[in-house]
């Protein structure tokens, strides 16, 4: 209905001349005592109309056909007159103007994707050998340095998986995973920030399988990890449990609560981040975006002063496939 009304909105100048016919046309006869108007109405009417119908199936036989049409493969109708010519002439150059721009934004991304991939595994060979040095010495400089050298180590990989977050749907294999193991391997990277930062880790008993995807999994867990000993003082602790899902919790600082619908926000550090000046802004947007990818509900609770529970419930196998 509303195409047939923009029909009628787009013809409206030849309606108001048949319209100003049908009116001028019997008072015309009636002033002059003229008789047969009607049919004279009648016989300017069905040309009318018939012409009308006519146009309008043209139009929109044209307007479905316009409808069809896919960007990457553009096949226009012929035109039926001089301005629809020169319309459907611009859209094909513009089409051919976005096919190229898009191809070459996609040619730079793979550059930048190919170049970033290249430097997050190779800074990774200065970054081994200056652990290997730092760990031959137990000095407390050295722990401290030992400390710093993981959290570059930590900037490399994010850079890594922000670019890969555009490639994201091939990068991961969903599949079952054993849940125990990841959360182990991610606690034990980890292991050196809690020590030195004297955080305790208490960790429960956890489901075996879960499905997911295993690589990015881990690359959640950390990140969640990192920021509960980065935001948890000394002495404190944090408890890795499962209760209808992974939850990570700690007593550290906790957030505001007008700052917990923004913590997914790309760059949004919140009063935290400005406070302690160490936060980016891109590790929960990360997460986040990961866990969409993996179906994986991630929530955040928290209250300030009160602590912060990171919650990742997972999908099962029907919502993977």
């Amino acid at each position: 209905m509303r195409e047939f009304l923009s029909y009628l909105k787009s013809r409206l100048p030849f309606l108001l001349f048949y319209l100003a016919l049908c009116i001028f046309i019997p008072t015309f006869f009636y002033l002059f005592a003229l008789s047969n108007a009607g049919y004279l109405v009648l016989l300017i009417s069905l040309p009318f109309f018939c012409a009308l119908t006519f146009d309008a199936l043209r139009y929109f036989r044209s307007l479905k056909a316009v409808k069809q049409l896919s960007l990457s493969e553009l096949s226009l109708p012929a035109p039926s007159d001089a301005l629809q010519a020169e319309l459907f002439s611009l859209i094909e150059t513009l089409n051919y103007e976005l096919l190229r721009l898009k191809s070459d934004l996609g040619q730079r991304n793979n550059a930048e994707l190919e170049y970033y991939t290249l430097w997050a595994h190779q800074i990774k060979t200065p970054i081994f050998a200056m652990r290997l040095v730092l760990q031959d010495r137990d000095d407390e400089t050295s722990l401290t340095l030992l400390q710093e050298l993981f959290k570059i180590e930590q900037y490399a990989d994010l850079v890594l998986r922000y670019v890969r977050l555009n490639d994201f749907a091939s990068d991961r294999i969903p599949q079952s995973c054993d849940l125990n193991a990841i959360v182990s391997a991610c606690c034990k990277k980890y292991a050196l920030l809690f020590v030195l930062k004297g955080v305790g880790l208490n960790v429960d008993t956890l489901p075996k399988e879960v499905m997911s995807d295993s690589i990015w999994l881990s690359f959640i867990i950390e990140q969640l990890l990192s920021n509960a000993v980065k935001y948890t003082e000394r002495g404190g602790e944090v408890h890795i449990s499962y209760e209808d899902g992974l939850i990570i919790s700690d007593n550290g600082m906790g957030i505001r609560r007008e700052d917990i619908p923004r913590i997914f926000e790309k760059g949004f550090t919140g009063y935290n981040g400005r406070l302690e000046g160490r936060a980016s802004g891109i590790g929960l947007y990360l997460c986040k975006r990961a866990a969409e990818g993996l179906s994986i509900d991630l929530r955040i609770e928290s209250e300030l002063h009160e602590g912060t529970r990171a919650i990742l419930r997972f999908p099962d196998r029907a919502e993977t496939e």
